[in-house]
């Protein structure tokens, strides 16, 4: 039996469900989760070791993310600093309060 990377034991493992939700997504859009599963691949293999390393962390707590020592902010990048590079100005604050995971609002343009 041939060895499978560590990537790909965790991408087959949730291949499935990765599909169902895409094709549900985009009306089964064989060209587009090709590509997607092609991104996913490429973009895993130039992750850093330390970002590699709080994954497996992470994959053996599948409840990480509810956990109290995550404090998340959602904010609209436009109201609160105007673009990117005004956000990443914003870093001390962040954490100042405690922040540790940010959800930015909306990077692209949106229908009115």
């Amino acid at each position: 039996m041939e060895i499978k990377t560590e990537f790909r034991r965790r991408f087959d493992a949730r291949f499935d469900e990765l599909k169902w939700l895409y094709y549900e997504l985009y009306h089964g859009d064989s060209q587009g989760f090709d590509y997607l599963c092609r991104l996913i691949n490429t973009y895993y293999s130039e992750r850093r070791e330390p970002l590699k390393e709080l994954d497996r962390k992470r994959e053996k707590d599948p409840d990480w993310y509810r956990g109290n020592d995550i404090v998340g902010m959602m904010l609209y990048v436009d109201n609160f600093a105007d673009d990117l590079k005004g956000v990443a100005k914003k870093i001390d604050y962040f954490n100042e309060c405690g922040v540790n995971y940010i959800h930015l609002m909306p990077l692209l343009e949106s229908p009115k």
